[in-house]
């Protein structure tokens, strides 16, 4: 197959914004494409091409905009006559172990962009609860950042967690801020949560790759799912955990600050085995020096045991994709 690189640049800049980082993109996409058979490479652009990547610019801009219609839905709650931000507390999804997640990435971007309060903006429940200058009891609204939506796990646990420290939150009213939704993720967090109103808040909602008419017919589907399924078990080192991405979201979308896991796989996963180096490649998680030793089971040892697993499934279907003629 061959394609017009510039073409394809200029098409991304279109739905991405322009910018510096677009320098290396031709360069970068040949590369991606390198190893994938013709086939697969036609079922690739087309998938590239209804991408959604955020620089920073565009998730600025985003950010903005959802920004003015939550302002303007608690406006009419509170009234005209009353500030919105003496009702209202923002935060960032967190884990309950600490770690800082993309939520965070997003949450201070929101709060510069925006020019929120920092009166309003704290960077987790608990200091809330023990502040004395800001009881719950005055707060009516929770709004809580993340940067997307895909299966809802991540706020379906982050909601449970919460509501078993804090059972009293049931009664506030919360809001969702993302900047890209998956329906089924929205629906999922939405009866998880119940009886507890919960409103999102998104710049776009994000149907799934291989929703029949979204980007291939009919006719054309069961091709290209099938062409895509075999790569990205070819090129999974995890057993095939994340073909077609985690739990099967489908997701086409990148930012700035990282690429989620709901990505198509061959978007984002590296494999020097097979030598595929992905267009929009995830954070670094480099464990350090001092993580990697202790007492009880290492977390090296952990990760040295979940990549053999990850190989191990990877190589028996990868035997079989090759024994069925792939």
């Amino acid at each position: 197959m061959t394609f017009n690189i510039e073409e394809l640049v200029t098409h991304c800049e279109g739905r991405w914004g322009s910018g510096e980082y677009l320098s290396t993109l031709g360069s970068d996409i040949n590369e991606w494409l390198s190893k994938a058979t013709m086939e697969e490479q036609e079922i690739l652009i087309r998938l590239l091409e209804n991408f959604d990547f955020y620089p920073n610019r565009k998730a600025s801009q985003s950010l903005q905009i959802i920004h003015k219609q939550i302002s303007e839905r608690l406006q009419e709650i509170v009234g005209q006559d009353e500030c919105i931000y003496d009702n209202v507390l923002f935060f960032p999804v967190t884990k309950k172990n600490g770690t800082k997640t993309s939520s965070h990435h997003m949450y201070d971007l929101y709060v510069l962009v925006n020019r929120i309060t920092k009166y309003c903006c704290k960077m987790d429940i608990n200091s809330v609860v023990n502040d004395s200058k800001k009881p719950f009891n005055n707060i009516d609204h929770l709004v809580f950042i993340d940067d997307m939506i895909g299966s809802g796990d991540t706020m379906k646990k982050f909601l449970k967690q919460t509501f078993e420290d804090y059972p009293f939150l049931k009664e506030k009213k919360l809001y969702l801020i993302v900047l890209e939704a998956c329906p089924g993720g929205i629906n999922a967090i939405k009866k998880f949560a119940k009886p507890t109103e919960i409103d999102f808040f998104y710049f776009k909602l994000h149907e799934k790759a291989f929703l029949e008419g979204f980007i291939f017919r009919a006719d054309e589907l069961k091709r290209a799912m099938n062409v895509i399924e075999n790569l990205e078990i070819r090129i999974s080192d995890d057993g095939g955990k994340h073909v077609f991405g985690y739990k099967k979201s489908e997701a086409l979308m990148a930012f700035y600050h990282n690429t989620p896991n709901n990505t198509l796989s061959s978007f984002w996963k590296s494999n020097s085995l097979v030598g595929w180096k992905p267009l929009f490649a995830p954070r670094d998680h480099y464990i350090p020096k001092y993580m990697r030793n202790s007492d009880t089971e290492s977390v090296k040892s952990l990760e040295i045991d979940k990549q053999s697993r990850g190989y191990t499934n990877y190589n028996l279907k990868y035997r079989k994709a090759n024994n069925n003629g792939i």
